[in-house]
């Protein structure tokens, strides 16, 4: 093989092995790099299962709390403590909050969506009622992963949501 020949074929090795390392990843932008799509997507699969596991652990305390028998009433109400107290501090060393509004006033500014919110005049003060699902957001970062659905009430003791 003459050296110009082998020249070419090296510069042709190089090239395709660029290729590969540059090839699209399904999901990402251009120029987005593999590693942050994967991350992206661990997070957001990972605010799901956190709001799934909110979500069976609030049908549980009302579950629990109807049951007559106070030693099986209390003891379902320790799991259920056990349960939020272990599952809120594995989400934190991945990084995840779980943020729960039920009880404080409601602005605009908050992560979540009102489901009822045309219910109401501009002008009503308003506080959640009820968090249906909660607000999934990054450990010590603004990053809201996934918002929030909330049932908004009057502050003045109108109760609008059954309760």
């Amino acid at each position: 093989m003459k050296e110009n020949e082998l020249e070419t074929e090296l510069v042709k090795e190089n090239e395709n092995e660029n290729e590969t390392e540059t090839e699209a990843v399904p999901g990402a932008e251009p120029g987005e790099a593999a590693a942050d799509v994967q991350d992206d997507a661990f997070y957001l699969e990972l605010a799901d299962y956190a709001a799934e596991g909110w979500r069976l652990c609030q049908y549980t305390k009302a579950l629990v709390g109807k049951v007559l028998n106070p030693q099986i009433q209390k003891r379902g109400m320790n799991q259920v403590k056990r349960f939020d107290k272990h599952s809120a501090a594995s989400l934190e060393k991945l990084g995840i909050e779980v943020l729960d509004f039920a009880g404080e006033a409601y602005n605009t500014g908050l992560p979540v969506y009102p489901i009822n919110l045309e219910d109401f005049e501009a002008e009503d003060e308003l506080r959640v009622e009820v968090t249906l699902e909660p607000t999934i957001k990054k450990l010590n970062s603004a990053e809201i992963l996934k918002k929030g659905s909330v049932v908004v009430g009057r502050i003045n003791n109108e109760v609008l949501c059954g309760n």
